[in-house]
């Protein structure tokens, strides 16, 4: 049983232009009322309410259920899984939140490469009557969306993505990989030009941010292993300049085309910095390896997280991913609130990262990501501003649809009757 003596007053976030509200949050039991309160004495309230949040690519297959606890008590109640069999995807997890908005296996060439997996649903594309039952088997799985992956044929790009849309799904593409000789196959604007809902990874304009002459000197590179692949993405992104012509170009080709980014920065800088602490998947193995010197990961670094400002400075829409699976080496849970804020070191104001973050408005809606009113989701926050907050991400609380789902170790929040730091038990 959660416990409060009193209500707790917190500031209400309004992600829609209006002013925040100052909130009295009254708890029984499971039961939540959120309810405005006047008088402002000056003094801000210790609490924040924001919705939510909204992991805008992730990878659930090979988790097992407490990574679900994790994200949970991470305030992350929202998944968007971008590769992964449809049926045991949406299996996962037995519960309300976090909830799991599934895009199905990836799309990619023929043959598929060795890492690609049939068994997590990859589908090899040599003509366009493989995408077309890709789609059909999607629409009756319960898919939200579809994937492309980095060696979808470009001559397909467009009738799959009309395929896609009308069928009613969203079109996520995973455009290019340091695992390419140019970066990528398909250019950019054969994305955006198409349609397409979302770019995953900022790593993916890779090859549209360089100019020719480079791609053709980085082509000879020798790429043996995954360390030296991500490791020519951070060299290539220590010389791109993200207010440069060329990022210009690339930016107003996405605001035009209303294309969601999905920079997933967050294993990029676990990379560069180190993991924060024992590390498998690729994140380990570059650690362990360390293929560039510090200062070129770091600059490398810099750039994509600038270029992402630049992005939203523009007008752009970016989402909040973290690329989190067992693959990568990113732990469940925490990726959210630290990609949160990388935003913040490159400027971005409190209120818009958190709108990344969520999956607020028009990102929702291309990403095929439930808005966080649908159910009505909040997690309360203690900090001295909205960006401390975030900076702390000190969970005290969590409620969907008015009811407790996750309570912390908060005395204020939870009293001796309560489970503090577990989430609620699953319905």
């Amino acid at each position: 049983m959660v416990t409060c003596d009193r209500p707790l007053l917190a500031t209400m976030v309004d992600l829609d232009g209006g002013p925040d509200r100052r909130v009295a949050v009254r708890i029984s039991g499971r039961d939540v009322t959120i309810a405005e309160v006047g008088g402002a004495d000056g003094v801000d309230p210790p609490y924040w309410l924001v919705p939510g949040l909204a992991d805008a690519h992730v990878h659930v297959s090979g988790m097992d259920g407490s990574a679900a606890q994790r994200f949970l008590s991470a305030g992350v109640l929202t998944l968007r899984d971008l590769g992964g069999r449809v049926d045991r995807v949406l299996g996962w997890p037995v519960g309300p939140v976090p909830r799991v908005v599934a895009f199905g296996g990836q799309l990619d060439q023929y043959p598929l490469p060795e890492h690609m997996s049939v068994e997590l649903g990859a589908v090899a594309v040599r003509h366009f009557g493989n995408v077309t039952a890709h789609v059909d088997y999607l629409i009756r799985s319960g898919a939200r969306g579809m994937k492309l992956y980095v060696g979808f044929p470009p001559e397909l790009v467009a009738p799959a993505v009309r395929a896609a849309h009308v069928a009613g799904l969203r079109v996520a593409f995973h455009l290019g990989s340091g695992s390419l000789p140019a970066f990528r196959r398909t250019a950019l604007d054969v994305a955006v030009h198409a349609g397409t809902d979302s770019i995953e990874h900022v790593h993916s304009l890779t090859g549209d941010l360089l100019p020719p002459a480079r791609l053709d000197a980085y082509a000879c590179d020798v790429l043996d292993s995954v360390a030296a692949a991500f490791g020519r993405v951070f060299r290539a992104w220590a010389e791109i300049d993200p207010a440069g012509a060329r990022a210009r170009r690339v930016i107003d080709l996405m605001v035009a085309g209303r294309t969601v980014l999905v920079p997933t920065i967050v294993p990029f800088a676990r990379m560069a910095r180190g993991p924060a602490g024992p590390s498998g998947g690729i994140v380990g193995a570059f650690a362990r390896t360390r293929p560039s010197d510090p200062a070129t990961l770091e600059a490398g670094l810099a750039n994509m997280v600038a270029f992402v400002a630049q992005l939203h400075a523009a007008g752009g829409l970016v989402a909040v991913g973290t690329d989190t699976a067992v693959s990568i080496g990113m732990p469940a849970g925490g990726g959210v609130p630290e990609e949160m804020c990388l935003l913040l070191d490159a400027g971005v104001g409190s209120r818009d990262v958190v709108r990344m973050a969520c999956g607020h408005g028009e990102r929702a809606e291309r990403l095929a990501i439930p808005g966080p009113a649908v159910p009505r989701q909040f997690v309360l926050l203690r900090g001295a501003s909205l960006e401390d907050a975030i900076r702390r991400w000190d969970v005290g609380l969590i409620v969907v649809d008015h009811r407790v789902e996750y309570t912390a170790a908060d005395p204020a929040v939870s009293g001796p009757g309560g489970r503090p730091g577990t989430p609620r038990a699953r319905r």
